[in-house]
């Protein structure tokens, strides 16, 4: 599979109105811009680190076909949590990409990874899958993680320039 990682410096999480990095623009500019070059597509704050190596095997399994719409899920809403990164598809991004008009009409709150949630399940009817749960690669905060670098996929909300282990 081929996959490119989107950094996005100022993805608003909560607390403001839509704008430019906002879910649903990222979705429409990596449509317009990447969508035939890429099979995958995970996206995650610019003060996130990844694994490459963990990454290639966890992405691995994957089909071109699936519509994936993976992340690890908040337990207070059970959605995908942008802050520690999405995984989504190309075959997901194309069919939710016919549906844009109903999710930029439709978003319900300022929270970006609600109003992502709302829209691929209307779009495809899929909902976020935690891969975290059975997978032994782990999205990890990174101020409060003891997990080694080896065994994490990413670590996400780095405020400040220590090195992980």
């Amino acid at each position: 599979l081929v996959y490119i990682v989107i950094l996005v410096n100022n993805l608003k999480e909560s607390g403001t109105k839509a704008g430019p990095s906002d879910i649903l623009d990222i979705l429409a500019q990596i449509s317009t811009h990447h969508l035939t070059q890429y099979q995958l597509f995970f996206i995650i704050p610019g003060n996130s680190a990844l694994h490459g190596k963990n990454i290639k095997q966890f992405t691995a399994p994957l089909s071109p076909s699936d519509l994936v719409y993976a992340g690890q899920k908040s337990s207070m809403t059970g959605t995908c949590e942008l802050q520690a990164g999405i995984l989504l598809s190309r075959e997901l991004i194309k069919q939710v990409m016919t549906k844009m008009e109903w999710c930029a009409r439709n978003r319900v709150s300022y929270d970006q990874s609600q109003n992502l949630e709302n829209c691929v399940f209307h779009a495809t009817k899929v909902k976020c899958h935690d891969p975290f749960e059975e997978s032994p690669y782990k999205a990890q905060e990174y101020e409060s993680s003891s997990t080694p670098f080896d065994s994490a996929l990413l670590f996400y909300g780095a405020t400040s320039p220590k090195t992980k282990n």
